[in-house]
């Protein structure tokens, strides 16, 4: 959690109690950083230094992850609803409560999904999912003409959830348009006729 090594270090070494938002200010040293030292890293106190000398005390490291805040502070509704699972624990999650194969494409939209049917948490999700899915699709119409044209393999249609348009309320209440899978639906794409010799 954002502060809690500040935290850690107010409460164990000068023994006075801070609240987060007070803790998310202060920029602490190398070595305030190595008395801060949480539980689960007392056995690998010099990864926890390297991570104190290359991140949180590095000045380009503030200067990039202070830009990163600003961006999510723009950003209307939330970046995902993985919780905190990596992507691969969700699709796996997916998989086991869908009783099907999930690809990671699916995996990505559904941990993205908005409050409401047929929508995404923010317009940079549903820019992201239509940008991949045309890819895919522009992809898979050469790779399947390049194969038919010089080996004569006829091609199957390449099988991509359908993306449909609505109009949403995001998580915060602000409006954006965005993209969903529809989970129902199953569209053909890059349907290609066979080459006859």
């Amino acid at each position: 959690m954002e502060g809690e090594e500040v935290i850690t270090y107010y409460n164990r070494v000068l023994g006075r109690k801070i609240h987060r938002k007070e803790a998310c200010k202060i920029d602490l040293t190398v070595e305030q950083y190595m008395e801060a030292i949480p539980w689960w890293a007392q056995k690998a106190p010099h990864a926890w230094k390297l991570a104190a000398e290359l991140k949180w005390c590095n000045e380009a490291w503030k200067v990039k992850s202070l830009a990163a805040k600003v961006r999510r502070v723009k950003m209307i509704g939330a970046s995902h609803r993985q919780g905190s699972c990596s992507h691969a624990r969700y699709k796996k999650k997916l998989e086991q409560e869908n009783k099907r194969p999930i690809s990671d494409i699916e995996a990505y939209a559904m941990a993205r999904r908005g409050d409401q049917e047929g929508t995404f948490c923010n317009q940079n999700t549903a820019d992201k999912i239509s940008e991949i899915s045309r890819c895919l699709q522009d992809g898979y119409n050469t790779l399947a003409m390049i194969i038919q044209t010089h080996l004569k393999v006829p091609i199957p249609p390449l099988v991509l959830p359908q993306l449909t348009d609505s109009s949403h309320q995001g998580t915060s209440g602000g409006s954006n348009t965005g993209h969903m899978m529809n989970d129902a639906g199953r569209g053909e794409v890059g349907e290609v006729n066979p080459i006859e010799d």
